[in-house]
């Protein structure tokens, strides 16, 4: 007699994504009327910048945990 053989059974699991890290982010509100003025504004996109740039690391190391949709 023989023992039946193990079924596997695949199983989607998908990461939980934090809503601060997919939603978009609004421009910064800055009146522009001196050139001090727009070098705050480019320090102010910069800023932008970098934030979503860490959202996006965030995003990449979530996908990365195991069961996650990343996992290869």
């Amino acid at each position: 007699m023989t023992s039946p053989k193990p079924v596997t059974i695949p199983v989607v699991v998908t990461p939980e994504l934090p809503p601060h890290l997919v939603t978009p982010l609004s421009e910064p509100q800055r009146r522009v009327s001196h050139n001090r003025d727009l070098l705050q504004l480019l320090a102010d996109y910069e800023s932008l910048r970098r934030r979503a740039n860490a959202d996006r690391a965030s995003v990449y190391q979530l996908l990365l945990k195991p069961g996650s949709v990343g996992e290869q």
